[in-house]
């Protein structure tokens, strides 16, 4: 199970360099991701700073390097679904393959829709919503794209380039378990992040809806996996199971606990919803600092065997034939960035992170000359062996 930070755009997080000094302390502290809110206005007369999240998401993608990245959710009703695919494609093409796609159909109603002239009824919003994932569907995956519906009128349409990831970035649904309609619209793509929607004051909505009550306990969330799976029966597509809560301020041994409890109940992915309150922010960036919490403590890393085989690598380099140049070029720079690894990262967890990265890397090579193809099998066997 991976786990993620769940970032609030407003408030103390509504500083775009706060937010990318989160991002940045999450990533080496082993986060696998780095998700956040997606909203226009929390509280009447914009009196709560509040970040743009596509923006933010850009920039997001330059200032980290291996967490995948994403808005949870984007109200798509409220987007013109050829822009929202575009946006996407660039933001994956940015951020290196990186990027999820987090829809659903948006809260509050009163703070982030009425007040702009948007479709406000959820039947009309979820409309738009199934029928703009058609739309963004097809252009994420590079498709030429014709689409006559009841809300969205496409004619010949193609964006390029199209998305990094192949057939196109993952599609998560954000919905209430009380909606039937939701959970059967997640089914259908790539991811579930379920959710309660308590009720509250609309006038004060960020202190009506306190997140606690968004969160589901594990034997909900289990009922929830069941239910997704028994529609999901044929499907052979990956699909993620986003559960949420709240872990890092408190023991880390009850921290690992809840999570191995929800992976048990069929999380994939855990996302740490951080304190939104003011005045939050330093005790926040000081909680992730001490590393992303995890379902099962992390194996020791092997680093003096890493080390050996990296040195024993580099004695055989030399021997490679010529037509291996390019590919000795693209593996130096491999070994150079584990041994960088292997010498600056403190914590175990931030350096498997990093070296799952480099795995892949190197499996896509191939040499002429068999000792250094040995090698180069154990070190990828190695770093596939971190229970990663």
């Amino acid at each position: 199970m991976r786990t993620a930070l769940y970032v609030p755009t407003h408030g103390d997080y509504g500083d775009p360099q706060r937010l990318l000094a989160l991002a940045e302390a999450a990533e080496t502290a082993g986060y696998d991701g780095f998700f956040i809110w997606d909203h226009l206005v929390l509280v009447p007369g914009a009196a709560l700073p509040l970040a743009d999240a596509t923006v933010m998401l850009g920039a997001l993608a330059k200032a980290t390097h291996h967490m995948k990245l994403g808005a949870l959710i984007t109200p798509l009703s409220r987007r013109r679904p050829w822009k929202f695919a575009k946006e996407l494609s660039t933001l994956d093409q940015l951020s290196g393959g990186r990027m999820v796609c987090g829809v659903g159909l948006g809260e509050p109603v009163a703070m982030d829709f009425e007040p702009f002239g948007e479709v406000t009824a959820a039947t009309a919003r979820a409309e738009r919503l199934d029928e703009g994932l058609q739309i963004v569907d097809g252009l994420l995956r590079g498709e030429t794209v014709t689409h006559e519906g009841n809300h969205y009128r496409v004619r010949d349409a193609r964006i390029a380039p199209s998305c990094v990831q192949s057939p196109r970035l993952p599609i998560w649904v954000g919905a209430t378990v009380a909606s039937s309609a939701g959970m059967r619209r997640a089914a259908r793509w790539d991811g579930y992040f379920p959710i309660r929607l308590p009720g509250g004051d609309e006038a004060d909505p960020v202190a009506a809806t306190d997140c606690r009550n968004f969160w589901l306990e594990t034997a909900e969330f289990s009922e929830v996996v069941g239910h997704v799976r028994a529609l999901r029966e044929e499907a052979e597509t990956p699909f993620e199971f986003l559960a949420s809560g709240r872990t890092i301020y408190g023991d880390p041994e009850a921290a690992t606990a809840t999570l191995a409890a929800y992976h048990q109940a069929g999380a994939t992915w855990w996302l740490e919803w951080v304190k939104e309150q003011p005045g939050t922010f330093e005790e926040t960036l000081a909680a992730v600092k001490r590393g992303a919490p995890r379902a099962f403590p992390q194996p020791g890393l092997p680093t003096a065997e890493l080390r050996q085989a990296v040195r024993q690598l580099h004695s055989e380099i030399d021997h490679t034939r010529p037509g291996d140049r390019e590919k000795l070029a693209e593996l130096r720079e491999l070994l150079a960035r584990i041994e960088h690894e292997l010498a600056v990262t403190a914590s175990d967890s931030a350096l498997v992170q990093r070296l799952d990265a480099l795995r892949a890397g190197i499996t896509r090579l191939e040499f002429a000359h068999p000792r250094a193809t040995a090698i180069l099998n154990d070190i990828a066997m190695m770093l596939g062996n971190l229970g990663i």
